[in-house]
């Protein structure tokens, strides 16, 4: 058998146009060395564990204040956990789902806020939604990888 009877395939993951290129090389001693020197990704324990969704808190809609640009703004008092901006909202009508959107804006006395907790009063917008109604639940959520 000679030395260049073995071939080695490389492939490139990134690459300036975003495709992937296959090169052969027939030279043995160089894929034993990069055997060697790298870890056998072919047999490693990868595992992928999926999202969930971890609930913060809960709102009820007290008032629906109309503003004249961003729409509508729920006024609410947080019932349980915690409010805090940049989390996912859930607008629960009667029970069921009414929008699921980012949080826009979270206020308190028209000061901009990070989190509001349990029992306290706050103005909260929802982007791409205003249609709030009195009673209505805003749930937050965040969505969370791990085990």
């Amino acid at each position: 058998m000679s030395k260049w009877s073995e071939s080695a395939v490389l492939q490139s993951i990134k690459s300036p146009t975003s495709e992937a290129y296959e090169t052969q090389i027939h030279a043995p001693e160089i894929t034993f060395i990069g055997a060697q020197k790298q870890p056998d990704f072919a047999t490693a324990d990868i595992t992928f564990y999926p999202e969930k969704e971890v609930i913060e808190g809960h709102a009820q809609v007290r008032v629906v204040f109309g503003m004249r640009r961003k729409g509508s703004v729920a006024g609410c008092q947080v019932s349980d956990g915690v409010l805090k901006r940049g989390a996912l909202i859930r607008v629960l009508r009667g029970g069921e789902p009414v929008h699921v959107g980012p949080m826009a804006s979270l206020r308190r006395f028209k000061d901009d806020v990070r989190e509001v907790a349990s029992g306290y009063e706050c103005g909260v917008g929802v982007e791409g939604f205003s249609d709030f109604q009195e009673n209505d639940v805003l749930e937050s959520f965040r969505m969370s990888t791990g085990k």
